[in-house]
């Protein structure tokens, strides 16, 4: 237990360090190929759970959850949560990853931690409720939800006096009841004074002067409190007003997604220099995910109302849409780049041989030209944006990227000292030429060695 209790120590120094792998899971990794069994395995690893617990709690002792401001308290909340997740993705990682060809209990998962992730989910609620409905009355302090001196006012002063001398972050079944008592208690406190706060939240939804998407995301700042039952019932003709605006955005960002796709618009709108179809599939994937979003905001802000069955088949054809857009702009892309492949005229298949660089005698100025194609490089461009978008490369293009890549730098490098000489050609130094048989000679090497592979 006091090694446990020193790792997850440890665990939480390197999570909060951002340490895209803490070495608690690499030693965890050793442990297992060292000769440890399954059970007892599983075994370390409750008792590294317990002592994530117990390091959390001792963690979250320190900040008073129902008197503190709630900048502060939500922000050691999320601290530790985000920390419970974490261990959560590294567990997950060893048994269902590295350790899959001998792991027969399928991904491990820790009760205990999931009913503290539970109960640290709850304290969060209730106070971003009290905070919100605070801000709202108009009586935001230094705490965000009541007087400068950090406890609550007004209407809304007290609520939380029916979690005195209960421990929030006891999480068991035996004190269950005991938190169930305070809590349908804060919640009967706070009722009186949500029908005020309906009307005021109506009243700064109806004056944003915000449309459609803009104004449910407005709402969705609220969205705890908004899903009360009482401020639910309360907002429904806003509700509704918000759903037929949404309705009519959806129908109109199809037409205007063709509309920027077949022109040039497009280019400008989601980035610099990007390729076209880079372009294209950004924006459709921004679609999407605006889509996805309204999707999952009609689940939670307008399940009561007769046309969201509508507008759910709506959003729901656009984001199927979207997908489909980008699928075939990305087969679009991989049949024109094999078929370039297998054209020498195209600049995309790599010259193994011939001349590296070479004098263009036609021209006046006897301009130094490097055989490294454009098109090359804005292929090499195009599978990294796409890779990145989620896409998996054929075999073919894959494979030629790869070989393009290995002398990728040294091609770069050439045309910029070889753009040099042309521009200085008649006043070069002497080590300019140095610099750029050196850098020739690096990629002939380069050229050498894939030929011969």
């Amino acid at each position: 237990a006091q090694f446990a209790a020193q790792f997850s120590a440890q665990f939480a120094a390197h999570f909060r360090r951002r340490r895209a792998r803490p070495p608690l899971q690499d030693a965890l990794d050793a442990l297992h190929r060292a000769g440890y069994t399954e059970d007892r395995m599983l075994h370390f690893l409750r008792v590294l759970g317990a002592a994530f617990d117990a390091y959390v709690q001792t963690a979250l002792s320190k900040v008073s959850l129902w008197r503190e401001p709630f900048k502060k308290v939500g922000k050691a909340v999320r601290e530790c949560s985000h920390l419970l997740e974490a261990w959560e993705g590294c567990t997950a990682r060893l048994t269902t990853t590295f350790w899959a060809g001998s792991w027969k209990a399928g991904r491990f998962s820790d009760a205990r931690l999931a009913s503290l992730q539970q109960r640290l989910s709850e304290v969060l609620l209730l106070r971003r409720v009290a905070q919100q409905m605070g801000a709202l009355l108009g009586e935001g302090g230094g705490n965000g939800d009541g007087k400068e001196n950090g406890a609550p006012g007004g209407a809304i002063d007290g609520v939380f006096g029916a979690f005195d001398g209960v421990n929030a972050l006891r999480h068991s079944e035996y004190s269950a009841p005991e938190w169930e008592a305070a809590r349908k208690a804060v919640h009967a406190a706070l009722a009186p004074s949500e029908r005020e706060v309906a009307l005021r939240l109506q009243s700064k939804l109806s004056t944003s002067g915000l449309k459609g998407h803009a104004l449910l995301r407005e709402l969705m700042r609220y969205k705890e409190l908004a899903t009360r039952p009482l401020v639910f019932q309360e907002l429904a003709p806003a509700r509704e007003r918000l759903l037929g605006e949404l309705e009519q955005q959806t129908e109109a960002l199809r037409e205007e997604f063709e509309a920027r796709t077949t022109s040039s618009k497009a280019l400008g709108a989601t980035g610099k220099n990007l390729p076209e179809v880079v372009s294209h599939i950004v924006l459709a994937k921004q679609l999407q995910a605006k889509a996805a979003e309204m999707a999952a905001a009609a689940a939670l802000l307008f399940s009561d109302l007769q046309a969201v069955g509508r507008f759910k088949g709506k959003v729901e054809e656009l984001e199927n849409y979207m997908v489909d857009y980008s699928n075939s702009q990305y087969s679009d892309w991989c049949e024109e780049v094999e078929r370039d492949l297998q054209d020498e005229a195209s600049g995309l298949p790599m010259q193994l041989t011939g001349k590296l660089m070479e004098v263009d005698r036609d021209d006046a100025d006897k301009l130094l030209r490097v055989n490294f194609s454009d098109r090359l490089v804005r292929f090499l461009r195009e599978v990294r944006l796409l890779s990145s978008l989620g896409f998996k490369m054929t075999p073919l293009v894959q494979g030629n990227a790869d070989v393009a890549h290995k002398f990728y730098r040294h091609g770069v490098v050439l045309k910029q000292v070889a753009n040099f000489y042309n521009k200085e050609c008649d006043v070069v130094m002497r080590t300019s030429v140095a610099h750029l048989v050196i850098n020739a000679f690096h990629l002939c090497v380069a050229l050498a060695e894939e030929a011969a592979a």
